[in-house]
């Protein structure tokens, strides 16, 4: 068995989404991942994506090579990659959550970041790792879909 990582990327859309392109793209990841047993979260905010890929190194960095090539995303950057001891999404093939500026302002060490109105294109792996850490105490499990 290869061994379990997880990839975090952020990505910003080319186009304005709508509520139900949003759910679809969900859907389909979701449904894409669950083929390839992969784990993970997508946030979504003002048109930019932060998602959590987990799994076998193989399959997650295929799979994310397929994501930096889809037209609808831009800007993919891997913000990190590294092995874990076990899966923190085990439960989803893919989790999503719809957030906004305000919910992540609340989180400690976020809420300097967001002010200015940037987006999750510029987050670094030290404030990638405290929304991690943010959902993984609870923040936004009761909107995962």
């Amino acid at each position: 068995m290869d061994k379990l990582i997880h990839l975090i990327y952020v990505s910003t859309a080319t186009q304005e989404m709508s509520q139900e392109q949003i759910y679809e793209l969900f859907t389909k990841a979701s449904l894409n991942n669950q083929t390839k047993e992969i784990t993970g979260l997508l946030l979504h905010i003002d048109g930019s994506f932060l998602q959590i890929l987990e799994g076998e190194q193989e399959k997650v960095t295929s799979l994310y090579q397929e994501i930096t090539k889809d037209e609808r995303h831009t800007h993919s950057k891997k913000v990190l990659f590294e092995e874990i001891e076990e899966r923190g999404f085990a439960n989803w093939s893919m989790g999503f959550a719809g957030v906004t500026r305000e919910e992540l302002r609340l989180i400690d060490g976020l809420n300097d970041f967001f002010v200015g109105g940037t987006v999750l294109q510029d987050l670094s792996e030290e404030k990638v790792l405290k929304v991690l850490s943010a959902f993984k105490e609870g923040r936004w499990r009761e909107k995962i879909q």
